[in-house]
Parts: structure tokens; sequence; C-alpha cells
């Protein structure tokens, strides 16, 4: 046996599966997985406690049938959560945490703005793509200013995720609502976070990013080789050439310590396209503050080009060993999810999305709409069918049964709204455990 990551320290979230007990009182946890990697190894994963664990074919066999012959085994496995009373019903444990995280009041309250819908490129993808164009007049981010300052009172930290179409088409607005409100409120910290294409971003953004947005982390993509990018991108300005803006952005930001998350749209399309996009990338692959992450773009009933739920084992497990000839060896927990003690904004009361109309909504990945709202700046927010909707903490009976449960919590809701396909609102892992156990075994032990 070998640990690959030892357990969590979440022996306060759920002390029932490190007490001791008699050990004809125990049996495996249903929030377990065995993964066989090959003939002789197989690996087990805990999606309580978070450790993962290779096994061999022998070991493998003592625990099935939990007869254990020598006591090391046992007590590696038990320390590390595998294990709990034959007598305690697990799924209850899991309704008591995710009550007590509906109930938890956090320090930050997190708010989503669009400034805009309106998008100098037109990326074929793009879920704004249905949402009409519109931006936010200084009257409506008046009231936005005045709705924050009263929400955001009870919290020592607000987070402000600037969202769009293309946010930077709005910088003076973003710039107007960051001094409002830390004018408002000056005893309360803020950050900003911002998703954006970076085709607008230049020296003069940066230091207003640094200086008034309190910038953290950008999060970009890139769609393919430079000649890929642009015609995905689509810009309206086609003198663009925003796949090597983006990597001249990519070193000025990095060289002001602020992180980058750049995920790599995948697809049928673009899959011989990432070695060469990783090869222009390579000179930030050591950097701490960047984290480059493959991820297929989701929609496979209606769009023949996207990968199936079903070929995410092959697609990961040969995207994986690219990135790991380029040297991208990324944390575990980055790619083997860990027990989420807590929602999606979606589901959370402690997060906001306001429109560029002021409109309120549980997501801004959902649809802009007038039955998908939840209030406004100028009326508040409206508890009605669509908000108790996502606040619910009702799950499906799938989902019940699930030993994905604890990393999923449920999953996507805004997924399992508007898609038929079940299989959408599920956490990616689910479909992927097989090529990540093999990944594991190959480069991380």
């Amino acid at each position: 046996m070998k640990i690959i990551r030892q357990h969590s320290d979440i022996q306060s979230i759920f002390p029932e599966y490190f007490s001791k007990n008699k050990r004809h009182e125990i049996v495996l946890s249903k929030y377990t997985l065995f993964q066989k990697v090959s003939s002789e190894q197989i690996i087990l994963y805990s999606f309580i406690s978070d450790a993962i664990v290779l096994l061999s074919q022998n070991e493998y066999e003592k625990i099935i049938t939990m007869a254990f012959d020598d006591d090391y085994l046992f007590e590696e496995l038990y320390k590390n959560g595998f294990f709990i009373n034959s007598s305690i019903d697990e799924y209850s444990l899991m309704v008591r945490q995710r009550q007590a995280i509906f109930a938890n009041h956090p320090k930050t309250i997190k708010i989503v703005i669009l400034p805009t819908t309106d998008c100098n490129a037109r990326c074929g993808y793009c879920i704004g793509m249905s949402n009409p164009i519109e931006s936010m007049s200084y009257e409506t981010a008046k009231k936005v200013v005045n709705y924050i300052v009263d929400r955001a009172k009870e919290y020592e930290n607000i987070r402000f995720d600037w969202y769009g179409g293309e946010p930077l088409l709005e910088q003076d607005l973003i710039t107007f609502i960051c001094e409002e409100v830390h004018k408002r409120l000056p005893h309360i910290k803020y950050s900003s976070v911002i998703t954006s294409n970076l085709s607008c971003f230049d020296a003069e953004t940066l230091e207003n990013a640094i200086k008034n947005w309190h910038i953290q982390k950008i999060n970009i993509t890139i769609d393919g080789d430079e000649r890929e990018h642009n015609m995905r991108k689509n810009y309206l300005n086609p003198k663009i050439n925003g796949y090597k803006h983006t990597l001249d952005c990519i070193r000025n930001i990095l060289d002001r310590q602020i992180m980058i998350f750049c995920r790599y749209n995948i697809d049928r399309n673009n899959f011989n396209n990432l070695k060469y996009a990783l090869e222009d990338l390579k000179p930030f692959f050591n950097n701490k503050n960047f984290y480059f992450f493959v991820s297929p773009l989701r929609g496979e009933n209606c769009c023949e080009e996207f990968y199936r739920t079903e070929e995410y084992n092959e697609l990961f497990y040969k995207t994986g060993v690219l990135l790991n000839e380029f040297g991208i060896h990324n944390a575990i927990d980055s790619f083997v999810p860990k027990f989420k003690n807590g929602f999606c904004l979606a589901k959370s009361e402690h997060c906001i999305v306001i429109d560029p109309h002021g409109k309120i909504f549980r997501c801004n990945l959902d649809e802009l709409i007038d039955q998908n709202s939840t209030g406004s700046v100028y009326k508040g927010l409206e508890k009605n069918d669509i908000y108790n909707e996502f606040i619910s903490l009702e799950l499906d009976e799938t989902c019940k049964k699930c030993t994905y449960l604890p990393i999923c919590q449920g999953g996507c809701p805004v997924q399992a709204k508007n898609s038929s396909n079940s299989n959408c609102k599920c956490d990616k892992f689910k479909f992927k455990v097989e090529a990540i156990s093999h990944l594991l075994t190959k480069y991380y032990i």
C-alpha cells in the first residue's frame, strides 16, 4: 500500500469516520471508489476524507472481504477515513453537513457584476451569446452601489467578480463601482476577479486594475494555436491578433504577481492545436501564479464537435500525458477534487449576480431573462419560485445514492435546469476517474 494523498483535516466535520470502533462493527464507506489501473494496481479514493491510496491486488481482496491478516493495512485505512460504523446512515451525515454549510455565515460576500453583455469577440461557444446586448448606465451603477453597501455591511470582505460580455469594455464603470463602495464602506476590504479575453487590456488597464479594482485573479481562455484561436474569437476588429496580445498580457500580468487561470477550451476540432499552444505558453509554466488546465466544451447533445462524457477518459489521458511532457505537473488537489464543504454561488445566500439592468440572478451562467430573475437593485431581493428552486437543499434520488456526492454536492443547478442530459450537471471527475488514476500512477507515484 502507498498513500498518494493523506486525509484532510476534516475530523471536526465527520468524526464518525475517525472514531474508534470494534473491527467487526465497521464497513467500507459508501463514499469510496476502487479504480483498477492494472492487474496488480488499484487506486482507492475516499470522497469524504480526501485520502487516495494505491493498493496491490492482494490488499484490494483483503479490503473487499474485510479479512485483514495484519494490523498495518487496516489501521492506515482506518485513520484515513475509509471505514465507518455499520450502524450509521452516511447519507444522513451528508444532510447534516449540507444544512451546516447553508447556515454558515462566511466573512466574504461574493458579488458577480456584468457591466455589459457586449463583447468585441464572437466566440461560437459563449453562453453569453443568448443574452441581449446591454450595457450598464451610471444611474443603474449608483443603485448597484447602494444595494451592495446595504448588503455588505455585515461582512468583512467583498469579492467582486467582473463578468460579461467583455467587462473591460466598461472599465470606467468598474472603477466607479469599486471606488464608491470603498468610500462608503472603508472598513471592508475588497478584491476583484475578472473574466476577460484581454483584447482591451493594456498597461494603463493593469495599473487601474491593481490600484482601484484590487485585482487578484484574471480568468482567460486559449482556444488553439494562433490561427485557430483568432478564428474562434472572431474579433469584430479583424486587425486584432488576440493570440499574440494575450501572450504579451500574460507576461505583464504575471510580472505584477497577479494570478492567471488559463483554460484551454477543447473540442474535436482543436485537439491537435493543443501542443502548439503549449509550446507558446511554455515560458509561463514555472510561474507559481500561472495555472493552466484543459476543459472540454460541454453541450454534447447539441454540437457534434463537442466530446461526449463517455469519451472523457481517453481525452483526459491523452491531454494529461501531453501536459506532463511540457512540464505541467499541477498539484494533485487541482485535478482530484476534495470534499466540497460549500455550495456554488447559485445555491448560496452570500452570493449575488447583477446584470447591466440591475436585475438580480442566482448564477451568471443562467440565461439573463426576467423569468430567471430574483429581484433587482431597485426593489431588492425577491425570494420567488426561481430563488427557492436554486436555494433548495433537496437532492434527486440519483444524487442521494451517488458515490461522488461529497465532492459534487448535487452538481450544477443551472446545468440541471437547462439540460435534458442529467450527466451535464455532474462533476467532470466522475467521467475521467479512469484517466486520472492512470496519470497518478504514471507521474505522481
